[in-house]
């Protein structure tokens, strides 16, 4: 039932009043069922869906760790998959993301995302996004890795080129080579995706963002073929 996206709001605060997310997570950690484990995760998916049970499963202590734990540790993808749906939703609050943070296993989810197909790359970057939106800046080491690793291997994805723009654009990069690499990736999907209004309005916000954390590498936009590809944006 609680797999159900369409599970009516108005009845949530009734679940939750049933310790129904103690039971759901201590199940989980306990149950060798693969289609239960996926099942348990879609279900914490939707109830996260709605704030008041967002805020609740991350106020249960084992919540969090058990769903990374089930991104990082199981064999079937299609179960890391859904942990990781439920992880992105989770994200959406600010105490759920400090936990997402500080799990010490966050590297390995990073590592997650980079190895698999577009659709776990797009909501991967979308994970980043929600906690970039809580205004817990994802410092992490690897996260630059993974973003520019996930929109070089899928560049037709829209999702991912857009997303990849905005995470590049908050991650107040701290070395002038992560800045260059950014830059030239993003100039880059700018030429390739030259109809999609989106990508060229986050790839644009992203390289002013990077040249004011390093004006060094402004210049890099006036350079060659670079200045063309800008002159010709969309939205020049």
């Amino acid at each position: 039932m609680l797999s159900n996206p369409s599970f009516p709001s108005e009845q949530m605060s009734r679940v939750l009043s049933k310790d129904t997310i103690p039971t759901i997570i201590d199940a989980i950690r306990s149950s060798k069922d693969a289609e239960f484990w996926e099942a348990a995760c879609g279900a914490i998916k939707n109830m996260a869906l709605n704030d008041d049970a967002r805020t609740e499963v991350g106020k249960y202590e084992e919540s969090i760790k058990t769903i990374i734990s089930v991104i990082t540790s199981h064999a079937n993808v299609a179960v890391r998959k859904s942990a990781l749906d439920a992880l992105k939703s989770l994200a959406g609050d600010e105490q759920n993301c400090t936990q997402i943070q500080e799990n010490t296993e966050l590297r390995s989810v990073l590592t997650f995302i980079k190895d698999q197909a577009d659709e776990v790359g797009e909501t991967g970057l979308g994970l980043l996004i929600e906690m970039l939106k809580t205004k817990k800046m994802i410092e992490e080491e690897g996260v630059f890795d993974t973003v520019t690793y996930v929109m070089k291997k899928h560049p037709c994805s829209s999702t991912i080129q857009e997303a990849g723009c905005i995470i590049l654009g908050n991650l107040h990069l701290k070395n002038e080579l992560d800045s260059k690499v950014a830059i030239g990736l993003i100039l880059a999907l700018i030429k390739q995706h030259s109809g999609d209004n989106d990508i060229q309005l986050n790839g644009l916000c992203a390289l002013l963002n990077i040249c004011s954390e390093n004006p060094g590498v402004a210049p890099l936009l006036r350079a060659g073929e670079n200045w063309t590809v800008l002159s010709q944006s969309n939205l020049r």
